[in-house]
């Protein structure tokens, strides 16, 4: 049997790209790089294509068949997961040819629309309402594309750019697709909770198939939460109870939360990690304050505890340390991904 690299045959990432641009790969460009990347296209032209020019292009065929003659795509020397042995995988009864059936996995982040401004993430707001040509262009490109590749698709992720319940794009979605449109997709919803509620959640069709999701917090108190997100602490904690609720009745298989460590939420973790006890969370995931081009470099500096030059980078990584402690002890995983900096 042969062990290869499976993202080729499998994953596809749709994100937003500059203004009016959607980018495809066929891994995280943070492992593959721009090696990685099918096509940029501008959303007028992406939607005029199916996403069998895409996913079977030059390109694809190109990836794969280095896939199936090395066992991996040349841009998997940076993998992570390369390097620590998870892949490649053996898969039986594929035949790894230049061209595959349509992807299993979805990594949905097309639309940066969203009800937060997070200095993290943005300098100003952005959102494409109904009636805007740039909300016109993202549904006639959701239409073409995107529900295509939801009938075939074993799992999705929406959103890693913008909110699925901030984006009226991806609100439409979750409130259109019908069970009979996607019967063997599983969603995981990554959101930042101020908009799962449960009226929301009941509006959704396929809410059944949501087996996971990940509630961006960044904070572990009210004042800390205003600070990085400027939005209604009650109203988050109020979902993520609810969230909660689903959890441990069953209709989630896994919910998380997460947190982009910074100089003011760092000393949060441990209580972060006493959140998610309270609230029925499987895994907490703290990661780098990275660059986004959204602080002056002298404010992005003071911020990223995670560089091994800061001040406070050694309290810092102890309070992870700790963090992680007291998630084991309390059956929550802990992920820390800090890159060596």
């Amino acid at each position: 049997m042969t062990k290869f690299c499976p993202n080729p045959y499998e994953w596809l990432d749709i994100s937003a790209w500059g203004h009016d641009s959607v980018k495809f790969s066929t891994c995280i460009e943070s492992w593959g790089g721009e090696g990685a990347r099918l096509a940029v296209l501008p959303f007028t032209e992406a939607a005029e294509l199916t996403i069998d020019d895409i996913w079977n292009g030059q390109k694809a065929q190109q990836i794969r068949y280095q896939a199936s003659t090395n066992g991996r795509p040349a841009f998997c020397d940076g993998c992570p997961r390369w390097k620590a042995n998870i892949e490649p995988v053996e898969i039986d009864g594929r035949t790894c040819g230049d061209c595959a059936a349509m992807p299993k996995t979805l990594n949905l982040a097309y639309d940066r629309s969203c009800n937060l401004q997070c200095p993290s993430c943005r300098t100003h707001t952005i959102f494409h309402s109904p009636g805007s040509i740039e909300h016109a262009v993202l549904s006639k490109f959701q239409d073409k594309i995107v529900r295509p590749l939801l009938k075939t698709a074993d799992r999705a992720f929406l959103a890693g750019l913008g909110d699925p319940f901030g984006s009226p794009c991806y609100s439409e979605l979750l409130r259109t697709v019908q069970p009979d449109d996607a019967p063997t997709l599983k969603w995981y919803i990554l959101t930042n909770g101020q908009g799962f509620t449960q009226k929301r959640y009941e509006e959704i069709p396929t809410r059944r198939q949501i087996d996971a999701v990940q509630f961006s917090i960044d904070a572990a108190c009210p004042e800390t939460y205003a600070q990085n997100r400027s939005s209604n602490w009650r109203r988050l904690i109020d979902n993520l109870a609810f969230a909660g609720s689903l959890r441990r009745s069953g209709y989630l298989d896994k919910l998380d939360i997460s947190m982009v460590v910074q100089w003011n939420n760092y000393k949060e973790a441990v209580a972060f990690v006493e959140l998610a006890k309270a609230h029925s969370v499987d895994t907490v995931l703290f990661s780098a304050l990275l660059p986004q081009g959204t602080y002056r470099d002298a404010d992005y500096l003071h911020r990223a505890v995670h560089l091994s030059m800061h001040a406070e980078h050694g309290n810092a990584m102890q309070c992870l340390t700790n963090a992680t402690i007291v998630g084991a002890d309390n059956g929550i995983n802990v992920t820390v991904e800090m890159p060596r900096c």
